[in-house]
């Protein structure tokens, strides 16, 4: 029952995100051309105007927008555009200003030039069938949106230390993807980068990031190890989420915030040391984590989201900080084997449903404190100091 309630909690964080389809960054390059405009269905009219061959951005929309009120491509602009599904040994097109790629022989892909790659959005339903290796050459600066989405056949990519960015879902959905070694030089990584690459066992991240973004490494569900470096100051929603197999994982002293679900279905984890400079723990951060039997909260933590630790059914006992003033709805909801919490007098609000099914259950806390109070409201045992 809670699992389906977190799952529509995330799936409303979702809908708030840019889920995209299975685009890919190819499938808006032409077949050794540079231009990149998109052209209409074969009912298109004549139109009265004509799309510019260089676009004043680098960002190249792979989606049909343009309406039969509007003006369509006429007939001397259309072009043919390669997706790599179809593509054959030696074809070659552009997907940068000064990048471009080539489909070599045993399905490698080779990215090279000078600068960014292009970015792409959603809309297409191609999933980069016969590409088993991607191999960017030293020159190319970024990785665009949606650049290898869908790409469910590639095994391994090279990146260079010229990259400093790598798009949003950039590769979700790369399914055959196992590992990833990002260079110290990526200094930004976008939101959903590397969702559900389900055969993913480990990845090194840049030592210079400043952030984990949301969703990026979600379902990952063979991920069992990770670097967060130094650097990071915040976790995003649902970075982890559903990386059933950590099993380990360790949180840089520099860390503020925990995001809305940023653990949550970790089931390979047992225990997890929050750091001093951690301010707020977001809602569902670790829920449905069953492996968890033990967390420290630091005094740093004020806020503890909605259903933040819900669902742990192997956590035994907590202690909640002075620092922390309320405790949200359903916080320990499910939390079979809890046994004993420890409550500061600090804390004077209780949301609803805060020890639901947590039969177990029993409150340590200060003789007329609040908690004691909500304790008697709601027959808990207690044991009041």
């Amino acid at each position: 029952m809670l699992k389906t309630k977190n799952k529509k909690i995330l799936s409303a964080v979702l809908a708030a995100a840019v889920l995209c389809g299975s685009a890919a960054v190819f499938t808006g390059c032409q077949n050794g051309s540079s231009d990149t405009s998109r052209t209409q269905n074969d009912n298109s009219t004549e139109s009265s105007n004509t799309e510019e061959s260089s676009n004043d951005t680098e960002s190249k929309e792979y989606s049909e927008t343009v309406s039969d009120e509007d003006s369509t491509e006429s007939s001397e602009n259309e072009h043919t555009y390669v997706e790599y599904g179809t593509a054959n040994i030696g074809d070659s097109g552009t997907c940068g200003e000064n990048v471009t790629w080539e489909l070599r022989e045993n399905g490698e892909l080779v990215i090279s030039g000078s600068g960014n790659m292009y970015d792409y959005s959603e809309g297409s339903l191609y999933t980069g069938d016969n590409i088993k290796t991607v191999i960017i050459e030293k020159g190319v600066s970024s990785i665009g949106n949606n650049a290898f989405h869908g790409f469910a056949d590639m095994t391994s990519i090279t990146i260079p230390d010229s990259v400093t960015s790598i798009g949003e879902n950039a590769f979700y959905n790369c399914q055959g993807l196992t590992s990833i070694n990002i260079p110290d030089s990526v200094t930004s990584i976008g939101n959903m980068a590397f969702y559900s690459c389900n055969k993913m066992k480990e990845a090194h991240i840049s030592n210079s990031l400043t952030e984990i973004g949301d969703f990026i490494f979600d379902s990952c569900e063979e991920l069992t190890s990770i670097n967060i470096p130094d650097g990071v100051t915040s976790i995003g929603s649902s970075a982890f989420s559903a990386c059933k197999k950590l099993k380990n994982i360790t949180i840089p002293d520099n860390v503020t915030t925990i995001g809305t679900g940023a653990f949550n279905f970790c089931d390979g984890l047992t225990s997890i040391n929050i750091p001093d400079s951690v301010t707020s723990i977001g809602d569902i951060a670790f829920a449905s984590c069953d492996g968890l039997t033990n967390i420290t909260i630091p005094d740093s933590v004020t806020s503890i989201g909605e259903m933040a630790f819900s669902d742990c059914k192997g956590l035994t006992s907590v202690t909640i900080p002075d620092s922390v003033t309320t405790i949200g709805d359903g916080t320990f909801k499910l939390c079979e084997k809890l046994k004993s919490i420890t409550i500061p007098p600090s804390v004077t609000s209780f949301g609803s449903d805060v020890f639901d099914q947590c039969p177990l259950i029993n409150i340590k806390c200060k003789s007329g404190s609040a908690a004691e109070k909500y304790a008697k409201e709601n027959n808990i045992p207690f044991v009041a100091e």
